[in-house]
């Protein structure tokens, strides 16, 4: 179970003020909370007359995370249209770990009654694993290789759609738990003014608003910003999307458990080789092992040497040229060196081409060829 705090914010009269305000909170909430949310709790500059509901994530001081529901609630207090009624959820990130950083658990959480003023309880929330919605997963199915590329290289994403509110959960759902903490909201009427969020939806007509470092994606456009599929990226989201499209949860859960493991926030290369590993390890030919291998080494020493030696030490042997390389290179560090350690050490992209090059380096510092 986890522990979180909670407050609504939306319009009231009380004893000390009318208008918008925080009617209720429990009480963890302090006035630093509650300052850090401000600018967040609804979108800027709303359009009441288009704006129904909307969730969003942002990441605040001394490692916690702040989660709302906003919805547009019809007549408030004071009889006017158009009240805006936030739920915010404040929970610490080790805690939300807990929970695989999946904001959906709040949902049933979730408490509507503008006439709710004082104190709220701290909630105590279940730890349960929310499957995936592979109903709705299939309906953006398009986008999902940019999607996932621009996840995995811890980029922006801004999708032009706004009438969607679960969109970007049902999206998350599909990563790596610690992919999932990734400030969001699904509704943006300025990026410019609530630059905390790194994965939005907007409309197209904000298209100016929006930095340049956004990827940006249009649901209703049949095409899509090109992924090089044929790079080591493109290659292990290919492998996660066959897994997502015959819904095999367990693979993923198995391959995302193994990609947590690893302690590293280089969200690429730990799914290229945890991918990669895992299909190492399946069913495969000499030739298809001898691939994964040579991947594996090729990114191997963007890790520690803990990580590095325990995946090499399992697949040294699917790979002779790099096997041949790493001989070299070992003589040039240290004849006394072993040849993970070596490989661990390269610090350079490790490529078949190396080969070549390394024995014309051999030529130019012995005068002669030294390769055999």
């Amino acid at each position: 179970m986890s522990f979180c705090e909670q407050f609504i914010f939306t319009v009231a009269k009380t004893k000390h003020e009318k208008g918008y305000q925080v009617i209720a909170k429990s009480p963890g909430i302090n006035k630093e909370i509650i300052s850090e949310c401000e600018n967040y709790l609804y979108p800027v500059d709303i359009n009441l007359n288009k704006f129904i509901q909307s969730r969003s994530l942002i990441l605040l001081k001394k490692n916690i995370v702040a989660f709302s529901i906003v919805k547009n609630i019809g007549v408030g207090f004071d009889g006017r249209l158009g009240t805006i009624y936030s739920h915010t959820f404040v929970i610490e990130k080790k805690e939300f770990q807990k929970l695989d950083n999946d904001s959906r658990i709040f949902e049933q959480y979730y408490h509507e009654d503008p006439s709710f003023l004082g104190e709220m309880p701290k909630l105590i929330l279940k730890s349960e694993k929310i499957p995936i919605d592979f109903k709705n997963v299939e309906k953006i199915r398009s986008i999902l290789p940019t999607v996932l590329v621009a996840l995995f290289k811890n980029e922006k994403i801004a999708i032009f759609k706004t009438n969607k509110p679960k969109l970007i959960q049902t999206i998350l759902s599909i990563a790596p738990p610690s992919v999932r903490l990734i400030p969001f909201s699904t509704y943006v009427e300025h990026p410019s003014k609530q630059p905390k969020y790194n994965f939005i939806l907007t409309s197209k007509a904000k298209l100016f608003d929006l930095e340049d470092d956004f990827w940006k994606i249009d649901l209703e456009e049949k095409k899509i910003p090109v992924t090089n599929t044929s790079s080591m990226l493109g290659n292990s989201i290919r492998y996660l999307l066959d897994l997502i499209d015959k819904r095999k949860e367990n693979e993923l859960v198995e391959i995302y458990n193994m990609f947590e493991k690893i302690s590293s926030n280089d969200f690429k290369n730990k799914i290229i080789l945890v991918t990669n590993y895992t299909q190492f390890n399946s069913p495969a030919s000499e030739k298809h092992k001898q691939r994964y291998a040579d991947n594996i080494f090729t990114i191997i020493n963007k890790f520690d040497k803990k990580i590095a030696s325990q995946y090499l030490e399992k697949v040294k042997n699917y790979s002779n040229k790099y096997a041949i390389l790493g001989e070299k290179i070992q003589e040039v560090i240290n004849p006394d060196i072993s040849l993970i350690d070596a490989l661990v050490l390269l610090p350079v992209r490790v490529t078949a081409d190396l080969i070549s090059s390394y024995v014309e380096f051999q030529k130019k510092l012995w005068g002669k060829d030294r390769s055999d």
